[in-house]
């Protein structure tokens, strides 16, 4: 239940003020130039449909970008959502906002039906999403700038940090006795949690490989005491922060790209800062 409402806390932090903040612009524009003006309206009626209009505008946003993100969150393959999608998304937010606030005007007998009618009305619904547009492009740019300080820090990181580690050996024992496991610390990936064993992760050469351990993570953790390169990013593992290759942030997920694997790690938002401070 808590996780839930969390995921509605965070989708309304995104985007959903803005949607009540651009459909009250709207509203505003419509109620100080109006540009549907008629002998049949007085300033009661001209408030009344200037905030239908704008509940129109803010529906018609809300619907279209909720399906598009619940689609997004059942397909864990397209949960980054792409721009030509988000276009998409766009075009189909206009077009309807426009059909629908034009039948809204007729059928409310505020004004006769004419292309000049479809015209202002469709102008007026093109500010909503190209507000989203350049909302979606800052969005971008500020992504794009915190990939390129994490891949700076990452480069820094290892540079910094080329000591004697990756010549010491670790050693995994299993709890149940069939056999130990000695690795070079530098040739670690991540140590990930599966029920009562642990998959370790390593580089053999350039391959990705995987070895399964009776064990847990707890103690695999405390094995790693005294190498601070070793960091949890979730409840169920443990990365070498000195083997990411890639931080991906997008809405509320958090993910690892590890050098040699294409596995994508997820971190935990409790874990989040603490990755970003260690890359």
């Amino acid at each position: 239940m808590k996780k839930t409402l969390n995921k509605i806390h965070d989708l309304w932090k995104e985007e959903h003020v803005m949607y009540i903040t651009t459909s009250s612009a709207v509203a505003l524009f419509i109620l100080f130039f109006q540009p549907f003006s008629s002998h049949n309206l007085d300033s009661h009626y001209n408030f009344s449909h200037a905030v239908a209009i704008a509940c129109i505008v803010f529906f018609i946003m809300f619907l279209v970008r909720n399906v598009c993100c619940i689609l997004r969150r059942n397909n864990a393959e397209t949960q980054k959502e792409s721009f030509v999608v988000f276009k998409i998304n766009v075009y189909v937010i206009w077009l309807l906002s426009s059909v629908i606030c034009s039948l809204y005007l007729f059928y409310a007998e505020l004004i006769s039906m004419s292309l000049f009618l479809v015209f202002k009305v469709a102008l007026i619904c093109l500010v909503p999403p190209l507000i989203l547009l350049f909302n979606r492009k800052m969005h971008d740019l500020k992504q794009n700038n915190e990939l390129l300080v994490v891949q700076g820090s990452l480069l820094s990181h290892k540079l910094d940090n080329n000591d004697d580690s990756s010549h010491r050996f670790i050693e995994f024992n299993s709890m149940n006795g069939d056999g130990n496991f000695s690795l070079l610390l530098s040739k670690i990936l991540f140590v990930k949690s599966a029920d009562n064993y642990v998959e370790i992760h390593y580089l053999e050469g350039a391959q990705h490989k995987m070895k399964l351990m009776r064990n847990t993570l707890r103690n695999i953790e405390t094995e790693f005491k005294g190498n601070p390169q070793f960091i949890r990013c979730h409840r169920s593992c443990i990365v070498n922060i000195n083997c990411v290759a890639k931080f991906d942030t997008n809405c509320s997920t958090h993910n690892l790209t590890m050098k040699g694997s294409d596995q994508a790690i997820p971190v935990s938002r409790q874990y989040v800062s603490k990755i970003k401070k260690a890359l």
